[in-house]
């Protein structure tokens, strides 16, 4: 395993939301990439969740490319058949950078 890439990341525009009409779960922002090129893919937490069974786990996935530095859309959707999740945590894989602080999710009607 490879040693973490650092980084300089910002965070924007990260929502959770329910949606009731399609029965799924989103998660969508844009992670901002400075110094390297780097691709961010948002993926589910594989392990332990938590102690908290109503927040879902999130990995940011890190990885280095031949790219430019730049804006990274990062999104995520899963079935939902019930309002399990309240909230949603990230967790950060392949880099030393500070995670998105944790959002509550919104409803869609």
């Amino acid at each position: 395993m490879s040693d973490p890439i650092e980084l300089h990341v910002e965070y924007k525009d990260f929502h959770a939301y329910r949606d009731h009409m399609s029965k799924t779960v989103r998660v969508t922002g844009t992670a901002v990439v400075r110094g390297a090129g780097v691709a961010v893919t948002l993926m589910p937490h594989e392990g332990p969740s938590g102690i908290n069974p109503k927040m879902l786990a999130l990995d940011l996935h890190f990885t280095l490319t031949a790219e430019d530095p730049s804006e990274q859309p990062v999104k995520w959707s899963g079935d939902w058949d019930d309002e399990r999740y309240d909230e949603v945590e990230f967790r950060v894989s392949g880099a030393k950078v500070e995670a998105p602080p944790p959002l509550k999710f919104e409803t869609l009607e």
